[in-house]
């Protein structure tokens, strides 16, 4: 299947220096591009690959999500922030919806702390709703509602979110359209965190009290809950930190330690969760994996010597990675994002020096 790189060029807004500028500032180019904004960040790929989404810093000082045309056509403004809130970040529900977090500074008497929220709209900025915060009633006081945790890739109506509780998270349906949410998972006292299998199915939890952390696992999408780890706070040690599911749904994948350095390990719940290695390196810990594509399957493990390198678990984006490299001598080559149809690449190229 014939294959296409996006690349991206971006052009600076430019704006006057300010009378009230230091003097030094003004005569000092380089230390006024250290202090500049990236042009663009949180770049993200439309499902179809024909646009793209970015967060950009306006000369006011505002923050705000724009869509791209690829092959011309779309260049839309769909949400600004203020002196109020900023865009924290910005990704595709559907073709045609945008979903953004906006993070703002709140207060209770003397006491600040940061708040999220969540925005949806249309990718040419029309029909923008707050979604979650105005149908909570008293619980739109929680702090975080703006983290999804499956965006659901058949399903173009709807994301899984983490919900609040009284005293625990649970997960939710959301639908981005309207707003209405539909109970997945009922909140649990303790539980901070879950995992779903990237098909909308709740496998992981994490509870914690004031004695011990307990993760949670369901060996199938429809199986009863069972202790998968468990780990004292005075066990200082532990280093269990699961990831994610594989793209069987029944290969779970955790760090943990191997001969004193981080390694990548995987469970097979499907049967009585064997444990294997998956990659270990010699020298240096793993420092994460990479996941790509409409279920994010697993892609690559990571470590970092003097650069970030790559081992690839994907023949074929680990042959699109080779040829990028040999075209890009000396640049470190990061495939970020694709399309569904596995036709259009995201990539991100960075060196020392640029």
């Amino acid at each position: 299947m014939r294959f296409s790189v996006l690349i991206l060029a971006a052009l600076v807004w430019s704006a006057e220096v300010s009378a009230d500028e230091p003097a030094q500032l003004k005569s000092t180019p380089l230390a006024k591009e250290f202090g500049t904004s990236p042009v663009m960040w949180g770049v993200q790929l439309s499902p179809d690959g024909t646009k793209i989404s970015a967060i950009q810093m306006h000369p006011s000082g505002n923050t705000l999500a724009r869509v791209v045309g690829l092959g011309g056509g779309a260049n839309a403004v769909v949400l600004s922030g203020n002196q109020t809130f900023t865009v924290g970040w910005c990704d595709w529900a559907n073709a045609e919806r945008l979903l953004c977090g906006l993070r703002a500074s709140a207060h209770t008497g003397g006491t600040y702390y940061n708040v999220s929220r969540l925005v949806a709209a249309k990718i040419d900025g029309t029909e923008m709703k707050e979604l979650v915060s105005n149908r909570l009633g008293v619980d739109a006081r929680a702090q975080f509602l703006d983290q999804v945790i499956d965006w659901l890739p058949d399903d173009d109506e709807h994301v899984l979110i983490l919900l609040p509780g009284d005293r625990g998270n649970g997960i939710a349906r959301l639908n981005v359209y309207t707003g209405s949410l539909d109970n997945e998972e009922q909140s649990i006292p303790g539980v901070l965190a879950w995992i779903t299998d990237g098909y909308g199915a709740a496998r992981l939890y994490l509870n914690v009290s004031p004695r011990d952390r307990r993760w949670m696992v369901r060996p199938s999408p429809d199986g009863d809950w069972e202790m998968l780890h468990r780990a004292e706070f005075t066990a200082l040690d532990d280093s269990f930190s699961p990831l994610g599911f594989a793209e069987s749904r029944n290969e779970l994948l955790f760090f943990d330690r191997q001969e004193g350095r981080t390694a990548l390990f995987a469970y097979d719940l499907a049967n009585n969760r064997q444990r294997r290695l998956v990659y270990a390196h010699p020298t240096f810990d793993v420092a994460g994996v990479q996941a790509l594509g409409k279920h994010r399957r697993l892609l690559a493990r990571t470590y970092v010597d003097d650069v970030p390198q790559q081992f690839f678990f994907d023949v074929r984006i680990e042959s699109i990675h080779r040829a990028l490299t040999a075209v890009l001598p000396g640049k470190n080559v990061n495939i970020i994002d694709e399309s569904e149809d596995q036709r259009f690449y995201l990539v991100f190229v960075t060196s020392p020096t640029d």
